[in-house]
């Protein structure tokens, strides 16, 4: 399954090209909400670590899930500062949705709970991009040179796609949006 550095990669990209993102404060700042909202999947790790039991690639992997983090984002937002709950929702429900497009697009792993509640069966895509990560080999195992090599390089392409589009594209895709509606 896809790591931090994969998965931040591709939050970071988002904002970046996303029109309005622009007004969730500078890079920095977009990139942190990037970085939370697409590994917040991953948090199913702490009632793992604290009962024992399996969680990693359940509930939180799932659509309903997405969708119901997605709403109380746009509830919450709607709420601080009126008018934005729109616009945080769909920003939520991408980044987010993300992860879970990126794990299962993985070889490693059983898949992800995708339609849970309805169908507890583990799914993947049917074509996969990431290699796998053998955790149970220990932190320090050599064969993760592989999968560090490749989710540095994916990361790599999909930021320098980005720094290419915003180059040649002036402002880049974020501002594009803000400067239509002037």
């Amino acid at each position: 399954m896809p790591s931090l550095i994969a998965h931040t990669a591709t939050g970071v990209a988002l904002v970046e090209v996303l029109p309005g993102t622009e007004r969730l404060g500078g890079r920095a700042r977009r990139a942190l909400i990037a970085a939370a909202l697409t590994m917040a999947p991953d948090l199913d790790f702490v009632p793992q670590l604290l009962t024992g039991r399996r969680y990693h690639h359940g509930f939180s992997h799932s659509l309903l899930f997405t969708l119901g983090v997605a709403l109380l984002a746009a509830l919450v937002a709607g709420w601080l500062r009126p008018g934005s709950g729109r616009a945080i929702g769909l920003l939520t429900l991408l980044l987010y949705g993300s992860h879970l497009v990126l794990d299962a697009l993985s070889v490693g792993g059983p898949g992800i709970e995708v339609l849970w509640p309805f169908w507890d069966e583990p799914w993947k895509l049917p074509i996969t991009f990431f290699p796998p990560v053998h955790y149970s080999r220990g932190l320090l195992d050599p064969s993760h040179l592989i999968f560090l090599g490749f989710e540095s390089a994916y990361a790599g392409l999909v930021l320098g796609l980005v720094w290419w589009v915003r180059r040649r594209g002036g402002a880049g895709l974020a501002s594009a949006g803000s400067q239509q509606g002037r």
